[in-house]
């Protein structure tokens, strides 16, 4: 079951199952739906928000950010979905890795290496029943060794 239209009495509404977007900001003209079951639209890495320099999701839909949609069990990591869109059941964190680099010497030529790598969750998108959402930051100490 990839995809499917079901009638509404609002007129035909079309939905999507268990399909994979990761690392697309959109799911292509073909994969437009009003309502996502199970997908998987995470984003290998968080933005920066420009105003308070603190990670943030990457904007899915960016086109048409105005149109709610419908998130049901999907993998939102990373993500930032239209405003008013209803989220349930999904995983919505926030988070980034981070690498402590050496340069070292192989053969007398100078290489920049990764030490350690951490990942660091950083925090999620809490959805309310009205419409609203809240950002809920976590512990930095949240880190896990890669």
């Amino acid at each position: 079951m990839g995809e499917g239209r079901r009638r509404s009495g609002r007129g035909t509404m079309s939905i999507i199952y268990n399909k994979n977007f990761v690392g697309r900001r959109t799911p292509g003209t073909r994969f437009i739906a009003d309502t996502y079951v199970r997908c998987n639209f995470s984003q290998p890495n968080a933005i920066l928000d420009p105003d308070t320099g603190n990670p943030t999701g990457v904007p899915i839909f960016p086109g048409s950010r105005n149109t709610p949609r419908q998130f049901i069990e999907c993998n939102l990591v990373n993500c930032d979905v239209p405003p008013n869109s209803l989220v349930v059941d999904c995983n919505t964190s926030i988070h980034s890795n981070i690498r402590d680099m050496e340069d070292i010497k192989i053969r007398g030529t100078k290489v920049r290496r990764v030490r350690k790598q951490r990942r660091v969750v950083n925090g999620r998108y809490v959805h309310h029943e009205d419409g609203t959402r809240t950002y809920e930051e976590f512990d930095p100490e949240g880190t896990e060794d890669l």
